[in-house]
């Protein structure tokens, strides 16, 4: 969909994995897509702060996931931190 290819074009301007959500303001729940570059395995990456989320799935290079919009702060900080440890 569209959060997807916005993604990938972060991912080409700024070479760095990138994941975009979008929160349903009914139910609170954020769902989007990401992608990645190389040397970091997407969704191995999701897996490992999978904790905070409702669910995910995809492959190296790009992914699906969703996320109570409340846990959106805590994931962030421990993806970032996931990344880095990666790359």
């Amino acid at each position: 969909g569209v959060i997807g290819i916005v993604a990938s074009r972060i991912v080409e301007e700024f070479y760095r994995p990138a994941l975009l959500l979008s929160i349903d303001s009914e139910t609170r729940v954020a769902r989007g897509s990401g992608r990645s570059i190389r040397g970091l395995h997407l969704s191995e990456a999701l897996a490992n702060d999978s904790r905070f989320l409702l669910s995910f799935g995809g492959h190296a290079a790009a992914a699906g996931l969703s996320i109570h919009s409340e846990n959106i702060a805590d994931f962030r900080e421990a993806f970032q931190r996931t990344a880095a440890g990666l790359l």
